[in-house]
């Protein structure tokens, strides 16, 4: 492997920084609480156990393919631009939803951010990442990424194409928002922060 090669290599490695791991250790408290089915509900204990798999898997795969790294937290001027355009791409997402948000139990709201960083994880840490090294584009990638992004919101929205083009649509702003950046963290603020707000409402 030649010295381009590996410097290419070293600045496609996704960014983790205290923020992000303290995403990561919080879903993990969480998946563990729905897990134990502390409110006698079974089918929020088995998403949980679902959306902590994502995650896992998620990390895991991203460390074999891309790889990551450890980062101070001294952002640049583009940190809080960044934050607030990866926040409206989230919520685009409440354009596909006809839901009435509705007050509803912590379990609950506490699922929605496993999901959101789960979701974060695996879209843009493991699979844009993947993309992107193999393709050495970062459009095809984010374009990619956003496509499976909104294929696997059909479960929640369902598949109408209003529903797919705005799911695309987040999946785009979140995407770009993540390449321009490289961090985790700033993606899973937006979306955990985002899924509990939403929820609480």
């Amino acid at each position: 492997m030649t010295e381009i090669e590996i410097l290419f290599r070293e600045q496609r490695r996704v960014k983790l920084d205290i923020i992000a791991l303290f995403w990561i250790v919080v879903c993990i408290l969480i998946s563990y609480f729905g897990s134990t089915a502390v409110d006698a509900e079974i089918a929020m204990a088995v998403k949980n156990i679902i959306s902590a798999g994502l995650l896992i898997s998620g990390l895991f795969l991203m460390f074999i393919t891309v790889g990551a790294k450890w980062t101070d937290i001294k952002y640049e001027k583009s940190f809080f631009p960044l934050v607030f355009a990866g926040l409206a791409g989230v919520m685009l997402s409440n354009i596909a939803s006809k839901l009435s948000f509705t007050s509803v139990t912590i379990p609950a709201a506490l699922f929605n951010v496993l999901i959101g960083v789960s979701e974060e994880t695996f879209f843009r840490g493991f699979i844009q990442s993947l993309a992107e090294s193999l393709t050495n584009n970062p459009v095809i990638a984010i374009v990619i990424s956003s496509v499976i992004f909104a294929t696997f919101h059909m479960a929640v929205y369902g598949g109408t194409p209003q529903a797919l083009f705005v799911m695309f649509g987040a999946g785009l702003v979140l995407g770009s928002v993540f390449y321009l950046s490289k961090r985790l963290s700033i993606n899973y603020t937006c979306h955990g922060v985002y899924n509990l707000l939403a929820m609480l409402r």
